[in-house]
């Protein structure tokens, strides 16, 4: 098995309670092989400073929530954004009102050819475009 971590996943297993975190972990190990856009890097960077700028998190949080990002990236299988995922991000973002990033993500699980692979997103409309098409999502509900 494996499983697809958009930003929204990724931003939930580095800022996330200590109980979701813990839940969020274990579902990643049995997934074992955890793909990811290149974006996600970016989009979960960016959510740790604006927590650290709101005062949601102190400095030595951020930190440690960006040095726990840099060891997780290393384990990741990156899906880049190449021509073919920007064409077929696109048509989904037409298709399924998503915003550009989450268009990407979502283009970027299907460039996997896997149809069982789960997204692992909180985002509502990312989830509901990636069951419309018949790809399974974790957490099932939240």
């Amino acid at each position: 098995m494996s499983g697809y971590l958009d930003s929204s996943g990724a931003v939930k297993l580095f800022l996330g309670d200590e109980g979701s975190t813990d839940e969020l972990r274990a579902f990643m190990e049995f997934a074992g092989t955890i793909a990811t856009s290149r974006l996600t890097y970016v989009e979960t960077r960016a959510a740790l400073a604006a927590a650290r700028r709101a005062g949601r998190i102190g400095s030595v949080e951020h930190d440690e929530a960006v040095s726990r990002l840099e060891a997780a990236w290393r384990t990741f299988t990156i899906v880049d954004l190449t021509q073919a995922i920007a064409e077929d991000a696109g048509t989904v973002a037409e298709a399924f009102g998503l915003r550009a990033g989450d268009a990407v993500q979502f283009a970027s699980l299907r460039g996997l050819e896997s149809p069982n692979v789960p997204l692992i997103a909180w985002d509502e409309r990312l989830r509901a475009a990636a069951q419309a098409s018949g790809f399974p999502c974790y957490p099932v509900e939240f």
